[in-house]
């Protein structure tokens, strides 16, 4: 199967329309690990589309959609996202057990 780009920006806003590529990105990825996860976070990017992406993010490691190994990478990538994790209470313990499940 081909890679499922996904571009999490900070340009996003809020609205349903920036984030719902994004979830049919992962949707479309779930249970094949496929998603290509490539970032694009400002400094100065708002809590809320962070959060937003984090849980996303989230979701997507549930449904199998992404590896802990490219969460792993994107966040290594991007410290304002690897901040929002954190802020959210996503340790690296969970962030394996959420990939783990099946």
């Amino acid at each position: 199967m081909d890679k499922i780009k996904i571009n999490l920006s900070s340009q996003m806003t809020t609205t349903l329309a920036d984030l719902e590529p994004v979830r049919f990105g992962f949707e479309e990825a779930a249970g094949t690990e496929s998603a290509e996860l490539t970032t694009d976070i400002d400094d100065d990017s708002s809590d809320v589309v962070l959060f937003g992406i984090a849980q996303l993010i989230m979701v997507a490691l549930k449904e199998q959609a992404v590896t802990k190994d490219q969460v792993t990478a994107t966040l290594l990538t991007s410290p304002k996202l690897a901040e929002a994790f954190v802020r959210i209470g996503l340790s690296d313990a969970e962030i394996a057990a959420l990939s783990a499940r099946h």
